[in-house]
């Protein structure tokens, strides 16, 4: 029985490293559930690889390796966690795309050029203890506005949101970040307000 549990889990985990490499695309309730848990497990993924080991080592301690099933479940959560470790150390190339666009944008010496008081806050390291603790993700020097319409087209609002620092600095470069998942919402969105 319990070596059965383990490998739906298993399996459950399996899945969730799948859809982070291959999401569901089409509309429709299965494409929203895609997006929702691919985000969320490759976002968190180190949270999802110590989740799976924590349940994995309490399944071992209950005796699920005692029978083939939970063998099985031990060799696909091993994969599922190289998946997922894959996953976010590929996400580390992020870093090298900014800083490729920012260097022609800018130029090569664009950080000599951030006033001392701000530059204090760039960091080269990981901050472990905010992956650690990913939420709350608001910065109490960060100011959100909300649902800026900037276009209608087909009958859809298309609207944006702006991040931006408290104190309002002037002549900032400015990052544009288009997330994937908001299509779907906007179409419901549209067909609900006719």
């Amino acid at each position: 029985m319990i070596s059965g549990i383990f490998l739906l889990v298993s399996l459950l985990g399996a899945w969730l490293t799948f859809n982070v490499y291959r999401p569901h695309y089409a509309t429709g309730r299965r494409a929203v559930l895609s997006f929702f848990t691919g985000w969320l497990t490759g976002e968190l993924a180190l949270h999802h690889i110590a989740f799976q080991i924590v349940a994995t080592l309490c399944f071992v301690w209950q005796g699920a390796l005692d029978h083939t099933a939970g063998r099985v479940a031990l060799w696909i959560s091993m994969a599922s966690w190289i998946g997922l470790a894959v996953a976010y150390f590929q996400g580390w190339s992020a870093e090298r795309a900014i800083e490729t666009a920012l260097g022609e944008a800018l130029g090569r010496e664009y950080r000599s050029g951030i006033r001392p008081e701000l530059a204090k806050s760039l960091r080269d390291t990981v901050n472990w203890r905010e992956i650690a603790q990913p939420f709350p993700m608001r910065h109490a020097d960060v100011e959100r506005i909300r649902d800026i319409q900037y276009a209608r087209t087909r009958g859809v609002n298309l609207r944006l949101d702006v991040y931006r620092r408290r104190s309002h600095p002037e002549n900032c470069p400015v990052l544009f970040e288009i997330h994937g998942g908001a299509g779907s919402s906007a179409a419901r969105t549209s067909k609900a307000s006719r």
